[in-house]
């Protein structure tokens, strides 16, 4: 097979791992607004396509201004979040709605399952330029798509999606310009630098990201130096020995936390959070989405053959990230009503990229073990996300016990399995079924339609 035709049939089955996603995501579209986050961030879309401001004019019941003026009218509190880019970009789908005569919440909610399935697309993309097969990509990029967190983002109006898009996007381009002559690798990087830019437009934590971009960047011929990379490793490795410390030395001392305040460090958070982030088997990144657990054993397998370079960018950028919201997030280290660990996920697809060795793997014969670990591992992601895409995440509180006082991150809702959101939402079915957008609307047809197509 000549590079062209290889070329072809790899867009061509990359193309049809998008579509299978877009369908299944269809299937599952609700276009309900969950949280008071994704109300705000709509109205800011409404304001900004008709009337070319950011004044919250549908949503000020639910954060009134607190300033009452003198002439007795209502002022209008102002969008406050300052990363605006998803709803920038998401007004011509509401312009769309308004031509189209469509509902425009139902419209507008199409934005974040666009996005997913090109992050999708991108995984793919970067899993064949790093050499791994055709099929083992399929598999890592569609074991994202509906074992993780992706698959329940897709629902939502949250940032994180967008910021995982675009910080993909750069690594991509980093690696677009690896092996080239210098004009190519430094466009590659210039389109890179705008591809992060776009990600702190749309939320400012793509900061994080910055670390193990640069690693990245890195010329691939200083990394392939095992002594090279041994010195790199102790970055991750530094940022992991900082997060074991905040977990066991809980709380810090008083004059630690004042020193960490100046520099507008929220310390007092950062034992609980991590604790959550990276422990909790009913809220961390791994209980959310199990088949991040794949990663591990994939990323072992980088190193020891010897791709130090994408070991070291994966492990850097899941550590930056973790950390770093941690002890920037404050009392709202747990991302408000949400699938956690909400704040997370713009990490998720990168750390998904590790278990691409292991997808080879399976393959291979007498990978029977192998075969039924991931098989495992993705029905239980693919329950998990079921059911946080099933019914409005609101009911999940309702169902804790009275002690919990409707707070979703109630301590033993993290630890005890009794209360996790896949054991709890699920009981609902009976009596409320599932509450996707084809069945609430009395159009299952266009329901099984998206079936049929996948």
């Amino acid at each position: 097979m000549t590079a062209q035709s290889q070329m072809r049939r790899s867009f061509s089955i990359g193309l049809l791992a998008m579509t299978l996603a877009l369908c299944l995501y269809m299937l599952s579209f609700r276009a309900v607004i969950q949280s008071g986050d994704t109300l705000r961030a709509m109205d800011a879309v409404t304001s900004y396509a008709r009337y070319g401001d950011w004044l919250m004019d549908e949503s000020s019941y639910f954060k009134p201004a607190l300033i009452i003026r003198e002439d007795d009218e209502l002022p209008l509190r102002e969008y406050d979040v300052e990363e605006r880019l998803n709803a920038l970009l998401a007004t011509p789908l509401l312009r769309l709605a308004d031509a189209l005569q469509l509902g425009r919440l139902h419209t507008v909610w199409l934005f974040n399952i666009l996005v997913s399935i090109g992050i999708l697309g991108l995984l793919f993309a970067m899993l064949r330029g790093l050499g791994f097969g055709d099929a083992a990509a399929l598999i890592v990029a569609l074991t994202a798509g509906f074992g993780s967190n992706l698959w329940a983002y897709s629902q939502t109006f949250f940032r994180e999606p967008l910021s995982a898009l675009f910080v993909l996007a750069a690594l991509l381009l980093i690696q677009l310009g690896m092996g080239r002559r210098p004009g190519s690798r430094a466009l590659s990087l210039a389109l890179a630098l705008a591809a992060l830019w776009l990600a702190f437009l749309t939320k400012q934590s793509a900061l994080f990201a910055l670390p193990a971009a640069l690693i990245w960047a890195l010329p691939a011929a200083w990394l392939k130096q095992r002594r090279i990379a041994v010195r790199l490793a102790w970055l991750p490795l530094a940022l992991l020995a900082v997060m074991a410390l905040l977990m066991l030395v809980d709380p810090l001392p008083a004059w630690l936390q004042r020193l960490a305040a100046g520099f507008g460090l929220q310390m007092q958070y950062a034992g609980e959070a991590l604790r959550a982030y990276l422990l909790s088997p009913g809220a961390s990144i791994w209980a959310t989405s199990p088949v991040i657990l794949l990663s591990l054993p994939g990323g072992v397998v980088l190193w020891r053959r010897g791709r130090y370079q994408l070991a070291l960018t994966i492990a850097t950028l899941a550590a930056a990230y973790t950390l770093c919201h941690a002890l920037s997030a404050g009392p709202h280290w747990s991302g408000g009503l949400s699938w956690p660990p909400r704040f997370l996920l713009p990490a998720l697809p990168v750390i998904m990229l590790a278990a691409a060795p292991l997808a080879e793997n399976l393959l291979k014969p007498n990978r029977r073990r192998l075969r039924l670990i991931w098989a495992a591992l993705l029905a239980y992601g693919i329950w998990i996300q079921f059911s946080g895409v099933s019914l409005n995440w609101s009911f999940y509180s309702q169902l804790l016990p009275p002690e919990s006082a409707g707070y979703a991150e109630w301590l033993p809702s993290l630890y005890q399995p009794r209360y996790f959101r896949w054991v709890l939402l699920p009981q609902l079915w009976g009596r409320l079924g599932v509450d996707f957008l084809w069945l609430r609307a009395g159009l299952p047809a266009w329901g099984l339609s998206f079936g049929v197509l996948a």
